[in-house]
């Protein structure tokens, strides 16, 4: 697909959609240097674009450059056009990429402008990771009385290890289809 997209680009070097689908995929493979490079294209052509701001955040933190990806955040949230979705997919790619404290920081600006039971689940899955016991809890236990029951996720997610011998964590899965 990356090489595929490449040639798209090539040939349509303006086309922001496969830009990002590109960049995407770079950063999934974790070709983090050639994605910021990718992404910075699309900023140039759509200047303060705040999808692209976010994602260049995701990569800046991925890579410990912390400062920087604070920078994109703020640039958006000043703008006033940063979204709940916005907050939690950058969350989910720092959960994924292991900085647990940061996704735990955007799950939570995510779920201040409106709850949904997946992002409490992943905040509850950060929480674990950085073995906050107690807030991870909480959040497990919101995330399933706004609907998130399925026991097979709580019973095998891996992020929810340091729970398992936890008497709270296992009163909940009791709760759980």
């Amino acid at each position: 697909a990356i090489e595929i997209l490449k040639t798209i680009i090539e040939e349509n070097p303006n086309d922001t959609r496969a830009l990002n689908l590109y960049a995407a995929l770079l950063q999934h493979n974790e070709q983090f240097a050639e994605a910021q490079a990718v992404l910075k294209k699309v900023l140039a052509q759509q200047p303060n674009d705040p999808e692209t701001m976010i994602s260049l955040a995701g990569l800046a933190y991925r890579q410990n450059h912390v400062s920087e990806g604070d920078i994109y955040v703020s640039t958006v949230e000043r703008s006033g056009k940063i979204t709940r979705d916005q907050y939690a997919n950058l969350a989910f790619n720092l959960l994924v990429a292991d900085k647990n404290k940061e996704a735990a920081v955007y799950y939570q600006k995510a779920l201040e402008m409106a709850p949904r039971a997946i992002d409490y689940y992943n905040l509850g899955c950060a929480y674990a990771k950085t073995n906050d016991t107690a807030n991870a809890i909480k959040a497990l236990e919101q995330s399933v009385k706004l609907g998130y029951n399925s026991k097979q996720q709580f019973e095998n997610d891996p992020d929810l290890t340091s729970l398992r011998s936890d008497n709270r964590f296992k009163e909940l899965l009791k709760t759980l289809k």
